[in-house]
């Protein structure tokens, strides 16, 4: 299983970094609050599509599609991370 926690610096993410780990089941994101916590999980198998916004200056994002067409846009990476969670995705989706 691989992880990876968004910036503390980036928006949103200050207090309670979103955590996402890719295994060989599916992608889990995990969002904590003050008084919340939301955990979504994803099969590969209802993966439609899997989007990058990379910024060089700023924090990147990767956003993720549902076969249902729901996107789920995770801020806060580092570009590096995001090119190689989409990796691992698409090594895990087209085996």
């Amino acid at each position: 299983m691989n992880e990876f926690i968004t910036s503390r610096l980036s928006k949103g993410n200050m207090l309670f970094p979103t955590k996402v780990s890719i295994s060989d089941k599916g992608v889990e994101i995990k969002k904590s609050g003050i008084l919340s916590k939301k955990d979504e999980s994803i099969p590969h198998s209802r993966l439609a599509s899997i989007g990058t916004n990379l910024n060089m200056l700023q924090f990147s994002d990767i956003i993720l599609t549902d076969n249902s067409g729901e996107k789920l846009k995770i801020h806060g990476f580092k570009q590096a991370q995001v090119k190689e969670m989409k990796e691992l995705i698409y090594g895990y989706t087209h085996k």
